[in-house]
């Protein structure tokens, strides 16, 4: 069952919106919030994209694969306190961003090796968002 409403839950269970880092949880764990980390890091070259961060990270390179690890230790600290007050017993990371979870998902676990959640991925994200979506739609619509 998907939680979208309860104590502690955001509206509708959505979190893209809440403030993160002097920004919004969107803008920090996406292509852009990557990109602006790779910047900062001083590991992002002219005409560089996500893919190509992931890249050279498989190929060794150490800046490269920091950045990855920044990423999910981020990723982690933002989501300790709703896994907190949630208690969800999984949290599925979608988007582009999940083919590179190879490269993150070690600090992710390890910021949150204190709750037993699990961490899933989905090799066909763009039809599952779709499918959750519609699930969306047609529970609120009592279409189910």
């Amino acid at each position: 069952m998907i939680l979208n409403e309860g104590p502690g839950v955001p509206e509708d269970g959505w979190l893209f919106d809440k403030p993160f880092l002097e920004s919004t949880i969107d803008n920090v764990f996406s292509r852009r919030g990557i990109l602006r980390l790779a910047e900062q890091m001083g590991a992002l070259e002219k005409g560089m994209d996500v893919k190509d961060l992931a890249d050279q990270a498989r190929n060794g390179n150490s800046l490269c694969c920091k950045v990855f690890e920044e990423f999910g230790t981020r990723l982690a600290r933002m989501l300790k306190s709703y896994v907190i007050d949630y208690q969800p017993n999984r949290i599925v990371i979608g988007g582009q961003i999940a083919k590179s979870i190879d490269l993150f998902s070690p600090a992710l676990q390890k910021g949150l090796a204190d709750s037993s959640i699990g961490i899933f991925t989905s090799e066909n994200v763009f039809e599952h968002t779709l499918i959750g979506i519609s699930r969306l739609f047609d529970d609120s619509l009592g279409f189910n």
